[in-house]
């Protein structure tokens, strides 16, 4: 099982520093999952036997491969495993991070439109509470959820970010395109009145 674990498993639930992705990056989670978080994750499953879709707690009843006694005789080798840290939180901490900077980025870019965007003046003000919010929720999900969910919401909110910046810049560089235009033909108009 020992075996198995280390060149199969392993293999293909690890990702930098994560053991197992389908776990959170923290260091309370392990790599091999209790039975309550094994069950949990199929308790809901229709299975088939013989043809005929059965739910968890008939198949629970028709055979003990599923059940907690198996579960441990079949991990029982692996109490190193189950006692690792699953991560160290830095996924956790990246997707914060990255949400706060794509929101901050995005924010900087539309900073002017934002004075205008409602008759009080409020848009400001809610935009930092809606980026507040989503950092907040963000990080309960991130915590919740497995290093995979960290690991979309990190590359989502990288992705998210680079476009911003190039369609800012892009944008820049037409605005100010247009200034020297405008200011070229004011001074021509000046140039030839005089």
């Amino acid at each position: 099982v020992v075996e198995t674990y280390e060149t199969e498993v392993t293999k293909n639930m690890s990702f930098l520093w994560i053991k197992n992705i389908w776990a959170t990056d923290a260091a309370y989670k392990h790599p091999v999952l209790s039975y309550a978080d094994f069950s949990a994750s199929f308790t809901n499953e229709k299975f088939d036997v013989n043809g005929e879709q059965k739910s968890f707690s008939d198949v629970n009843s028709i055979t003990d491969v599923y059940k907690e006694t198996t579960y441990n005789l079949v991990t029982e080798n692996l109490s190193e495993q189950k006692t690792q840290a699953n991560g160290y939180f830095i996924l956790i901490l990246l997707s914060i991070g990255t949400i706060l900077l794509q929101q901050w980025v995005s924010m900087r870019g539309q900073k002017e439109q934002m004075q205008f965007s409602s008759v009080d003046g409020q848009g400001a003000s809610q935009q930092k509470i809606t980026m507040i919010t989503m950092t907040v929720m963000f990080a309960i999900f991130s915590f919740m959820y497995s290093a995979a969910f960290s690991i979309y919401m990190i590359t989502s909110n990288l992705t998210s970010l680079l476009s911003t910046l190039i369609i800012n810049k892009i944008v820049d560089k037409k605005m100010e395109k247009l200034e020297q235009e405008a200011y070229m033909e004011c001074f021509l108009i000046d140039y030839w009145k005089k």
